[in-house]
């Protein structure tokens, strides 16, 4: 093992229990550990003071040979704390703990959901999905005209409480720019390439990279690979292949250089849908037949309609005019039963419910 390597350090950390914690952590009480993850570990609690529910993370103080991680912590802290926005998990407080072996934050604490449980679980409409990647474009603008870059943008940072207000959290990663230190630290899955190689500038840039793997996985499901088809041929509106293939450049200065311009053109997309397959002007025959543009609430499958011979009316034969109705109630009948098994899927998270929920993409 290398013990300058901060990740290995961090393999080896094992997080205190609700108890144990208490016991260091002066001014608040520790009621539950949430989870682990983001190089440090989550508790749920109360600032006594204030009699305010909270959400506490920790960190190891030190990250094996890295001495300036501390007063790189103290800076951010502050830098972070800073950031008084409606979508970003606010900041309240951030310290060591009593016997000086662990870093906390102490947060804003959501009750809700969070974006990977949504994608995996829940049914999201696309207006949902566009309402949430439209807040998260206004969390990420804000951080970074103050200078923040988040670098850890993934589903599970982005909280949504019951009202459908998307709560950017995790800055813990962020790194104030400028800063000479800077180890590499993020999801890789989400990592841009510049973060890799220290020859391409390394800026706010990175996590429009990342916003562009999260818009993918977002409307599919599935972080996009070397081999993913684009969104337009899994039935999304090929608009969203040119946001995320220029958001997704290997060079920065090709990619969208602020998230304002990714957000328009989401907006657009909202204000401006292409017709579907499931839109009632296509089902009725009239309209442009386009792939879906919406997710599906059933199974992901591929339906193909069958070829349909021209109706012939014949001398002896019903009148045509009976022949249409017919067909026309065969087809209602059908479309009536594919809703009613659309509905039956299974229903885990959901979107809000609690509140009212703002689809708009303003």
């Amino acid at each position: 093992m290398d013990p300058s390597d901060p990740a290995q350090d961090y393999e080896s950390f094992s997080p205190p229990t609700p108890e144990e914690l208490d016991a260091i952590l002066a001014d608040f009480s520790v009621s539950a550990f949430v989870g682990q993850g983001g190089m440090g570990a989550v508790y749920r609690g109360v600032q006594i003071k204030l009699d305010r529910d909270v959400a506490i993370k920790i960190l190891p103080k030190t990250f094996g040979a890295d001495l300036n991680f501390a007063a790189r912590f103290e800076g951010e802290a502050k830098a972070m704390a800073r950031l008084t926005h409606n979508n970003i998990v606010s900041v309240f407080d951030y310290g060591e703990t009593s016997d000086g072996s662990l870093l906390f934050f102490c947060m804003e604490f959501v009750e809700g959901t969070d974006l990977h449980r949504l994608i995996h679980g829940g049914q999201m409409t696309l207006e949902h999905k566009l309402s949430y990647l439209g807040q998260i474009c206004d969390a990420l603008t804000y951080a970074h005209s103050n200078g923040i870059v988040h670098r850890d943008i993934k589903p599970e940072n982005m909280l949504i409480d019951n009202t459908g207000m998307v709560k950017v959290a995790d800055f813990g990663l962020a790194k104030v720019d400028h800063t000479e230190d800077d180890i590499s630290l993020g999801t890789p899955d989400y990592t841009a390439p510049e973060i890799y190689d220290s020859s391409i500038p390394n800026d706010h840039r990175a996590d429009i990279f990342a916003f562009g793997v999260l818009l993918y996985q977002t409307l599919t499901g599935e972080v996009p690979r070397a081999d993913s088809k684009p969104v337009s041929a899994l039935g999304f509106d090929a608009r969203f292949d040119a946001i995320i293939t220029k958001a997704m450049a290997h060079d920065p200065a090709a990619r969208f250089q602020s998230v304002p311009e990714i957000k328009m053109a989401l907006r657009d997309i909202a204000k401006n849908p292409k017709p579907t397959l499931n839109s009632p002007a296509t089902r009725s025959g009239k309209g442009k037949k386009t792939l879906n543009t919406g997710p599906r609430t059933g199974p992901a499958t591929t339906r193909r309609r069958a070829a349909v011979a021209p109706v012939v009316p014949s001398k002896s034969g019903p009148h045509p005019g009976v022949i249409v109705a017919i067909i026309v109630g065969v087809v209602l009948i059908i479309w009536l039963l594919m809703a009613v098994l659309n509905q039956q899927d299974d229903p885990p998270p959901q979107p809000p419910t609690k509140g009212p929920f703002r689809p708009e993409l303003n």
